[in-house]
């Protein structure tokens, strides 16, 4: 996400150039960052950077669990969502945007099955109620595909959705709640 004042910026297609110049620079500094571009930075061409920064959801080591698999696929989640964001960003063709949408969907899936059998077997008794969350969260985000086939969904309600409801409120609230558990098997 590029944010800016408008009077800073001269075309849309230079907002564009400044989050992919803080996109290059974060891939500069290894997997799972974050960067801004700052007035004194050169993007990827040799200009010179405005304010703006590119906004990723980012992990870090703090974010495990300590079940291999599952920290994996948290890790793949976090990237899968910043191609998307990106590619919403970086104005790509909608059906680019929809085949990583879908891709999105199907990795959600497979990790809330992959983390509902871990968490069963581990013993952690919240485990049901922490399957029908994800239940309503694949719910949810099938809505969010069929509005997006349908042209009619905002930008924001995507990134609330990813970085308020799997990222904020369901990965540091809901998950931390078992990762005693896994750590303890």
């Amino acid at each position: 996400v590029a944010s800016i004042c408008p009077s800073a910026v001269a075309s849309p297609e230079e907002i564009v150039c400044l989050a992919d110049s803080a996109l290059y620079q974060a891939k500069k500094g290894g997997r799972n960052r974050m960067a801004l571009c700052e007035d004194n930075q050169e993007d990827r061409e040799g200009r010179p950077g405005n304010a703006p920064g590119l906004v990723q959801l980012v992990w870090s080591l703090n974010y495990e669990c300590g079940d291999e698999v599952i920290d994996s696929q948290h890790q793949g989640l976090f990237s899968a969502s910043n191609r998307i964001l990106s590619a919403f960003v970086g104005g790509r063709p909608k059906e680019e945007c929809r085949v990583l949408l879908g891709s999105l969907l199907e990795d959600i899936v497979v990790h809330f099955r992959d983390e509902e059998v871990l968490i069963a077997r581990a013993g952690f008794p919240g485990a049901a109620d922490h399957g029908m969350l994800h239940t309503e969260l694949v719910a949810k985000a099938t809505a969010l595909a069929g509005k997006f086939d349908s042209g009619d969904l905002p930008f924001n309600e995507l990134v609330g959705f990813l970085a308020i409801d799997v990222v904020s409120q369901h990965l540091f609230l809901e998950d931390r709640k078992y990762f005693p558990y896994i750590q303890a098997s």
